[in-house]
């Protein structure tokens, strides 16, 4: 069946609102327009809830100039190669029950934030970063929308996530492995690029470019 999120004919070039008729120039303006929205939201303080109506929110603002479905969970299945093989993302139907689990888990952890060890907090997080990059909710912007909507979600606890810290390849295999269920590497990243930090000091790092997220 035809992917509906793909221009006619074309090869994998996504129906895009800004009339870009090559791969490469709608993955330059994705990472411009998604720049700009996250320095959106983190300017405005908006309060961003975990919850997927909380992400759903995130991804709209970074891809509403791109994108009509922009917020809006993907209605076809994911397959993606990788070095291991293929990932099969999550089906459509479980998308909100799949991630609301998670980031109910993400939250119960939170409560705790201040009576457990701050590594132990970092890797739950990345526990909670792989579970749901497997849920894999929007047919493009998955990894800088996730992101983005965990560096708010941090923000809320005086947490400070350093994307910019991490080398983009290394990141794609640290979650790479954490879906076969070796979550080693996405944990140290995890404990490397979040700190504790004191009143409104929390700023947005903003992920290295990279080809496809």
């Amino acid at each position: 069946m035809a992917d509906p999120y793909l221009v006619p004919g074309s090869e994998g070039l996504l129906r895009n609102e800004i009339g870009l008729t090559t791969i490469e120039e709608l993955w330059e303006a994705e990472y411009h327009y998604a720049e700009v929205g996250a320095a959106e939201l983190f300017a405005s303080q908006r309060n961003i809830r975990i919850s997927m109506r909380g992400w759903r929110t995130v991804h709209k603002v970074l891809f509403r100039d791109v994108y009509d479905w922009a917020g809006e969970y993907r209605t076809v299945f994911l397959i993606k190669d990788n070095e291991r093989g293929r990932s099969r993302f999550c089906e459509p139907s479980r998308i909100e029950a799949e991630g609301t689990r998670v980031l109910d888990g993400l939250k119960a952890t939170l409560r705790h934030l201040d009576h457990a060890p701050f590594e132990k907090i970092a890797e739950e997080f990345a526990g909670a970063y792989v579970d749901l990059n497997q849920v894999h909710p929007f047919r493009e912007g998955n990894g800088r929308s996730q992101k983005v909507f965990f560096s708010l979600i941090a923000r809320r606890y005086g947490i400070q996530l350093n994307w910019a810290e991490i080398f983009p390849e290394e990141h794609n295999k640290a979650a790479v492995d954490g879906s076969f269920g070796e979550l080693g590497l996405i944990c140290q990243h995890f404990r490397s690029i979040a700190e504790r930090r004191s009143g409104n000091t929390v700023t947005l790092s903003y992920p290295v470019r990279q080809e496809n997220d």
